[in-house]
């Protein structure tokens, strides 16, 4: 049951933003279908714009209603509800703030059907095949996340530069702090370069075991899914942007990003490491 399935997916998605005067409303709604996982998800986001264009204030809401098949091979239902507040604010012609704040509620089955764990009181002989057992994580997750950037344009440069941070908490008993900045650095009328560096930490969850202490008498909780352990992150990168046309750019871009595990004890063949390349086309209506 922990083995993953050849797959494959069908994603579609709509977003039709409508302005009345200082306001926008925007409605979306998106679905996808793999194998194992169906979602249906909508939002409805409302900013409202004043003290001439400089303050922009913003709420939103979505929700997700998934069914997802467990372990066990069993549809399960999984909702999550978002909410959030957001404040957009000029300090003249080249420097702003963004703020942002929001809520989020998880419930049903949130457990990762492919990951399992391993008691210490039955430790298989052959490391390399052990048998798994399925974790167990809560059926309710709340989490709150707070945003805040500055983005400055830097005259004699003629660039600009971002520095963000974000909190996160759950009631997973997670904490986690990310810190990025990004340069965008203009080269004539139709190339911008953007490199960037991104750090990223977090403390473990209250259920998060190596190896399961004892199968006969389990905590009521757990897990080793390594996401879930004290680890940090690094992720460097750049973005290459050119406008072909009026309203057609391209894009092209490279990122190295690596996780290390701080725990002292999880092996660190479990954090992964990548070279991330993409490309893509961009056309304004």
């Amino acid at each position: 049951p922990l083995t993953p399935m050849h797959d494959h997916r069908t994603a579609f998605s709509i977003a039709v933003p409508m302005t009345f005067g200082r306001s926008q409303i925007t409605p979306s709604f998106s679905y996808s279908e793999e194998s194992d996982y169906i979602s249906f998800a909508g939002a409805l986001n409302y900013s409202l714009s004043f003290n001439d264009k400089n303050t922009i204030v913003s709420t939103g809401w979505s929700h997700n209603g998934d069914t997802v098949r467990d372990d066990v091979f069993i549809w399960e239902d999984k909702m999550t509800d978002n909410a959030f507040v957001g404040l957009v604010q000029l300090f003249g012609p080249k420097a702003y703030l963004t703020v942002n704040a929001s809520l989020g509620f998880e419930h049903g089955y949130l457990a990762d059907p492919y990951r399992g764990v391993m008691f210490a009181n039955e430790l298989q002989n052959n490391p390399s095949d052990p048998a798994l057992s399925p974790e167990v994580r809560p059926r309710h997750r709340n989490s709150q996340i707070f945003y805040a950037s500055w983005t400055q344009f830097v005259t004699p440069l003629n660039g600009s530069y971002e520095l963000s941070y974000r909190f996160f908490h759950d009631t997973y008993g997670i904490f986690a702090h990310t810190a990025e900045l990004d340069w965008h650095q203009k080269l004539g009328k139709y190339v911008v370069i953007s490199p960037m560096l991104r750090y990223y930490v977090q403390n473990a969850a209250d259920f998060y075991y190596i190896l399961v202490p004892d199968s006969n008498n389990p905590p009521t909780y757990y897990s080793s899914d390594y996401r879930l352990s004290e680890l940090q992150s690094f992720a460097t990168g750049v973005t290459i942007t050119v406008r072909v046309q009026k309203h057609v750019s391209v894009d092209a871009s490279y990122m190295r990003y690596v996780m290390r595990g701080l725990d002292g004890a999880t092996s660190p063949s479990a954090y992964p490491s990548a070279n991330v390349f993409s490309a893509g086309l961009r056309v304004w209506f």
